[in-house]
């Protein structure tokens, strides 16, 4: 018969615990880049500055702290971080993977937006539209289903920690 003491037990399920934890983080955070390569490839819109596709990105919070970040260079890497950070508060408790364009237009770009274009000196304003572009959406239903998978498995054959 084999003997444990409560206090190695309780050590050993808490070493198992976080191994099974990293795993999870760094398989959101592979999935996470790969999102943010999709967006990257498959925006739509004219980038002027390369701002907006460098500020996307993504980030695994666990209990409200970033664990994993996958950011690039330049403004759009400082604003998507200061984004990330904001949001990471925002989830106290459990796992989150993020998915980002931190540049503030970055919705009116996505979601396209109506503003008032001048018809020269003395002729007035009209209302216009601009059109929405990719610049998260491909990305999102990517995580949708790779996280799904992910989770799938899980259930399925439970997460292995080799």
């Amino acid at each position: 018969m084999i003997e444990f003491d409560d206090a190695a037990l309780d050590e050993m399920i808490e070493d198992w615990k976080d191994s099974v934890l990293e795993e999870i983080i760094d398989q959101l955070d592979r999935i996470g880049l790969e999102c943010v390569n999709e967006a990257r490839e498959k925006g739509d819109y004219t980038d002027r500055t390369g701002n907006l596709r460098n500020s996307i990105a993504s980030a695994v919070v666990v209990d409200g702290k970033i664990a994993k970040t996958n950011l690039f260079i330049g403004e759009g890497k400082a604003q998507a971080h200061k984004f990330i950070e904001e949001l990471a508060s925002e989830y106290s408790e459990g796992i989150v993977l993020l998915l980002v364009a931190g540049m503030n237009y970055a919705v009116y770009v996505e979601f396209g937006h109506l503003y008032w274009r001048s018809l020269g000196e003395g002729f007035g304003y009209r209302e216009e539209e601009t059109r929405p572009y990719n610049v998260l959406s491909s990305a999102e239903d990517l995580a949708d289903s790779l996280v799904e998978e992910l989770l799938n498995q899980i259930k399925n054959e439970g997460i292995t920690t080799d």
